[in-house]
């Protein structure tokens, strides 16, 4: 929710000569550099994973050669490893197949490397920005994805470039032999970009507490500003890590009283079945909500967390022991009301006077309007 900022200085009224000062600011502050540390760590995962797909490409070589050694020893001598000495392919089969074998080992030698590049890198960069963005991780998926899209936009211009030299079939290699070679370069520019991204958002982030609420605001592309009035907040949550206890900083969780807490439980029983079998299942399924933990939802990483809880827990004491005085006061003036109906007599002339101060009182604090007010001002005014 987007709201105005007051103006801290104090504004004459031409009319009535009344000043109006605005909410008096209590704490202004941000996020700790220290608190983002995890974050940073994770916008290195683009250069983590290219030493992921060197070992992977290792590993999937090394099992490559093997099994093409060993069916080469099979097909070149028939009658190893076998009982006796007995040809297991005889060499009448051997005569057949072997135009056949050689006419398809191309074909296995470039699927199999199409394999092996789609795998490494380009399936093992998708699957960690898959889960990074379903997991809300911009610092994961971010940066994953620049590098991949960088390694394939750039490897296709090269590949467009000398296209004329290389064979049709070929090309799918040496494209994907291209975004191997390129997500190492292009891992580290990602992880740069990223991590000037989050110090940006970080020292963009401001949290500001007055007396009327908590106002959060920051962004880098995408302005955003957040305000929980205190009537709103049910409860109040600190959380420190160990980084945090040692340089006393920590996140505090403004929780409203629907959000904490909940749990949403889910149950089913399936059947399904077909000629020859049959089978059945049951399911459960029980989540915790829970408040974000978003820089941008609560007061993320802030130096000396326990000064904002406890501004926050005396602010929503008073919110609530306000409300229920003005609860109180409308019972009183309820009651006082239907006791004159009920015995046929009105208020005294000399109660009128407080329960227009009350009337008053109650006006300032928003709880009736201007018009109500006057309305029973009129209305008490005429018993005197």
């Amino acid at each position: 929710m987007r709201t105005q900022e007051t103006d801290p200085s104090v504004q004459a009224d031409s009319d009535t000569g009344s000043q109006e000062h605005a909410d008096q600011v209590l704490l202004a502050t941000g996020p700790e550099k220290m608190s983002f540390f995890f974050k940073y760590l994770l916008a290195f995962t683009p250069i983590i994973l290219v030493f992921i797909c060197i070992l992977a490409r290792f590993v999937l070589d090394i099992g490559i050669s093997t099994f093409s050694t060993v069916a080469e020893n099979a097909i070149s001598n028939p009658t190893a490893g076998s009982a006796g000495g007995t040809a297991l392919v005889t060499p009448a089969l051997m005569s057949g197949l072997g135009p056949a074998i050689t006419g398809l080992s191309p074909a296995v030698s470039y699927g199999t490397n199409v394999a092996i590049l789609m795998i490494a890198p380009v399936g093992i960069f998708i699957i960690i920005a898959v889960i990074g963005w379903s997991m809300r991780v911009a610092e994961v998926w971010s940066g994953v994805t620049l590098t991949l899209a960088s390694s394939g936009i750039v490897g296709l211009l090269i590949v467009l470039m000398t296209g004329g030299a290389i064979p049709g079939q070929e090309r799918v290699i040496v494209y994907l032999k291209w975004i191997a070679f390129l997500v190492q370069p292009f891992s580290v520019v990602a992880t740069i970009i990223s991590l000037v991204w989050l110090e940006k958002f970080r020292q963009s982030i401001q949290y500001t507490l007055t007396e009327a609420g908590v106002t959060v605001r920051g962004g880098v592309w995408q302005i955003q500003q957040h305000v929980f009035p205190y009537s709103d907040i049910g409860s109040v949550v600190m959380e420190q890590n160990f980084l945090g206890t040692r340089y006393n900083f920590g996140t505090v969780i403004p929780v409203s009283n629907s959000r904490w807490g909940e749990e949403t439980s889910l149950r089913g029983i399936g059947a399904g079945g077909q000629k020859g079998s049959i089978g059945g299942g049951v399911m459960f399924a029980k989540g915790r909500q829970e408040s974000s933990r978003s820089p941008l939802d609560c007061l993320y990483g802030i130096p000396d967390p326990e000064k904002a809880r406890k501004i926050l827990i005396r602010y929503i004491s008073r919110n609530a022991e306000t409300g229920a005085e003005q609860v109180s006061y409308l019972k009183k003036i309820y009651e006082n009301e239907r006791a004159g109906v009920m015995t046929g007599t009105d208020p005294s002339a000399g109660s009128i006077p407080d329960l227009l101060k009350k009337m008053a009182g109650l006006r300032d604090a928003g709880i009736i309007t201007e018009e109500e007010f006057e309305t029973k001002k009129t209305e008490l005014l005429k018993r005197i």
